[in-house]
């Protein structure tokens, strides 16, 4: 699908917004869903400020996510993908930013049954 070029730089936030309305209009994603990306996105458009979509904005968010959890950062990144490749289809971002975001490698679970079990006095 080909979309109008944007003639202005419109806030990440905006773009978000924007992004998320017309796959919620055109119902491929659920209320749900929409506010999930939302928040998921949330960060990348506070990074950004008034500035385009870049390289820098997208490693911040990047750096500014590293502190969740694995399956975490999967779920906010693949969001973050599908809105990277949208924003450039658009022209509101001049470089495809997808390549900036790193894969995620499910890590050691934060607990295990002996540590729940231990906490419990115990008890299984």
């Amino acid at each position: 699908m080909i979309h109008p070029p944007i003639t202005a730089s419109p806030a990440v936030a905006d773009l978000v917004e924007q992004w998320v309305t017309a796959r919620l209009a055109r119902g491929e994603i659920s209320a749900t869903a929409a506010k999930g990306h939302r928040s998921h996105l949330r960060p990348l458009a506070k990074l950004a400020d008034d500035r385009r979509l870049d390289a820098v904005t997208v490693d911040d968010y990047v750096r500014a996510t590293a502190h969740l959890a694995p399956s975490t950062r999967r779920l906010r990144y693949s969001t973050a993908a599908a809105f990277l490749t949208w924003a450039h289809q658009i022209g509101a971002a001049t470089v495809d930013l997808t390549g900036m975001l790193p894969g995620v490698h499910a890590g050691a679970p934060a607990t295990n049954r002996s540590n729940r079990s231990a906490r419990r006095g115990g008890r299984s």
